[in-house]
């Protein structure tokens, strides 16, 4: 059976299954949207980011830059996601190039959610 844009999705709230379905074509953006959020990165990118702290060119990987850690750290911020990672495994390969696998995910910040607290 082939899929369609109203195929039912089944919702995962903190990695368990949910009893509520999702239309898919209920929660797609729209092309304005989309295309602000594409100015509000390129606005980050100019006002806050910087080469080689934030995103830069990775020897051997050609010549596009990549975002950095950093750089994503501030994109969560803008978009208000709190990323998770979990089983990071490092990999020595034979020729001396190492590779890292891991499992990431970002979630929408909660309003009761404490992220951070500092006491004085």
């Amino acid at each position: 059976m082939e899929a369609t844009q109203t195929q039912a999705l089944q919702l995962v709230v903190d990695g368990e299954p949910h009893d509520q379905h999702l239309q898919a074509t209920s929660h797609a953006l729209t092309t304005s949207e989309i295309t602000s959020q594409v100015r509000l990165i390129q606005e980050m990118m100019s006002a806050v980011m910087h080469d080689g702290e934030h995103y830069g060119r990775i020897p051997g990987c050609g010549p596009k830059p990549a975002l950095l850690k950093a750089g994503a750290e501030k994109l969560c911020l803008t978009f208000r996601l709190a990323p998770t990672y979990e089983g990071i495994q490092p990999i020595v390969l034979e020729d001396g190039h190492r590779e890292a696998r891991a499992s990431a995910a970002a979630r929408r910040w909660r309003r009761s959610t404490v992220c951070a607290m500092v006491r004085t």
